[in-house]
């Protein structure tokens, strides 16, 4: 038995942000559902060459990133997740990581992530500054982030990571020191 990882990108934003080099951009409903049917279809595909490899493949870790995967319907996560489960048989000891960013998440979207059995979220703050985050062209403020950070606490998300930029373009060290000692006292 040998260990396999799984990667999903979900290249869809609610709008590029100005310093990111992914693949990703905004979507509209047509082209995500297009995207998540070639999506399954890929995952069909690969759970065939895995159920006639000689070897069986146990998977220990599954990271969803983008683009912004939280920037998807309830709906459709749940598809997802669903999809995947029944492909690859994901085990209940692997890492489970979605990549969201504020002002993309909701209290339905939280508790289908935690149904799914997604145990790790990354939540892609950048900075506590709110003149930073306009400068970087992110869709939140500060305010924002706290909010859904707190409601994926209340969802039962005990591991959450989040995401700060350091060395931004006017960024000061003091702006610096303020984001990482703000996110200190929320324990991510």
């Amino acid at each position: 038995m040998s260990d396999l990882e799984i990667y999903v990108h979900i290249p869809f934003c609610v709008r590029k942000c100005a310093y990111c080099d992914f693949l990703s951009g905004p979507a509209d409903e047509d082209a995500k559902a297009r995207y998540l049917t070639g999506l399954f279809d890929e995952f069909r595909f690969y759970a065939e060459k895995l159920k006639s490899a000689e070897t069986r493949k146990t998977i220990t870790t599954v990271f969803v990133g983008g683009g912004t995967p939280s920037s998807l319907s309830a709906g459709q996560l749940d598809s997802l997740f669903e999809k995947l489960h029944s492909s690859f048989g994901i085990g209940k000891e692997a890492e489970v990581t979605v990549e969201c960013n504020p002002g993309t998440l909701s209290a339905e979207k939280l508790s289908v992530l935690k149904n799914a059995g997604v145990n790790r979220l990354s939540l892609g703050l950048q900075s506590a500054d709110d003149s930073e985050l306009k400068l970087l062209g992110r869709i939140h403020t500060f305010e924002d982030f706290l909010r859904e950070y707190e409601a994926a606490r209340r969802t039962g998300f005990d591991n959450i990571n989040v995401d700060l930029m350091q060395a931004l373009p006017g960024q000061t060290v003091e702006k610096a020191l303020n984001s990482v000692k703000k996110l200190l006292e929320l324990q991510p």
